[in-house]
């Protein structure tokens, strides 16, 4: 894609590569490898799900967070 890139195959590795990109100027492509047991309907109802944490006490939300996507 001409711009600097990274793959992140774990939770951990996509924060850093958020967090590097963040840090320097201009566009990033982070490619965000999916576990194959996150398939299906549980795909695509992930981004809702994680949405709706928001309305929840913060250690109920971080301890369903780690439970859904670890």
């Amino acid at each position: 894609m001409g711009v600097p890139s990274v793959r992140a195959h774990s939770t951990e590795e996509f924060v850093q590569a958020l967090e590097r990109a963040l840090a320097t100027p201009g566009p990033h492509l982070i490619e965000a490898m999916v576990p194959p047991s996150l398939s299906g309907l549980k795909l695509k109802m992930l981004p809702k799900i994680l949405g709706s944490l928001d309305g929840l006490p913060q250690p109920v939300a971080r301890f369903l967070k780690r439970k859904i996507a670890p």
